[in-house]
């Protein structure tokens, strides 16, 4: 009797660690052609030896910028869908990763943090020889941006010159902001990477659509699209960075 019940163990065991290899490995879906021309079309400049990924648009000329600051966990391909709009208004769009997401580089181990993040997209607009633009931001991007608003306000000197900020819906106010509860669990700096590493596409699909309204769900192709740019270059080992 022991010994069949060491065997039913045994398979049960067995089948648990082969079922959550199963779940570990789950592959991502490819990059459909819009991503793969999205990345193949973006460019590149180095900030403290870590390659961030970027687009250009429109005449390098035009003193009428717009700097795009996209928002968590996902990247500046947020944007692709209003950018023709965008261009239409501004003479020129300029769209990045952040360090961390999309196709830009994730270091493992580094000190994310918003400050950095503001140095990088700084950086970028005075190496493309821009001093003043216009920020449109959303989510993480309306903290990064409030970030260069104070830079502006203080009068540093390297500071950019802001024309206008637009702030689309993010957490600022911590009494308007209500966090799902995947996100305070994801504030434990002990359960953090665990549920990172357990987060596949199917778990994603779900609770990012969540955030959407009924009548703007992303499509399937969009929801992959999403997954594939924020777990590219093992985006998810970084991600618990973030939140934390």
């Amino acid at each position: 009797m022991s010994l069949h019940l060491n065997k039913s163990y045994l398979l049960l065991l067995s089948t648990c660690v082969a079922a959550i290899a199963v779940f570990l490995n789950y592959p991502p879906p490819p990059l459909s052609d819009t991503l793969k021309k999205w990345k193949q079309s973006g460019k590149m400049f180095n900030f403290q030896n870590n390659n961030i990924f970027y687009h250009d648009y429109g005449n390098e000329n035009n003193e009428d910028v717009l700097v795009c600051i996209h928002g968590f966990p996902t990247s500046s391909f947020d944007f692709i869908k209003i950018l023709p709009d965008l261009q239409n208004i501004f003479g020129r769009v300029i769209v990045a990763d952040m360090l961390g997401f999309g196709f830009s580089d994730k270091p493992k181990v580094h000190n994310y943090t918003v400050f950095e993040q503001a140095d990088i997209i700084t950086y970028l607009l005075k190496s493309l020889s821009i001093n003043k633009v216009n920020i449109l931001a959303h989510d993480l991007g309306d903290t990064i941006a409030q970030e260069i608003l104070a830079r502006f306000e203080d009068g540093e000197k390297d500071r950019i010159l802001l024309q206008s900020v637009t702030l689309l819906n993010g957490g600022i106010l911590p009494e308007t902001n209500f966090p799902k509860i995947i996100q305070k669990l994801l504030l434990n700096k002990y359960l953090s990477p665990v549920l990172m590493r357990l987060t596949n596409y199917v778990i994603f699909k779900q609770s990012f659509s969540d955030v959407f309204g009924e009548n703007t769900k992303p499509s399937e192709e969009e929801l992959a699209d999403f997954w594939s740019a924020n777990i590219w270059n093992d985006g998810y080992l970084v991600t618990a960075e973030w939140v934390l």
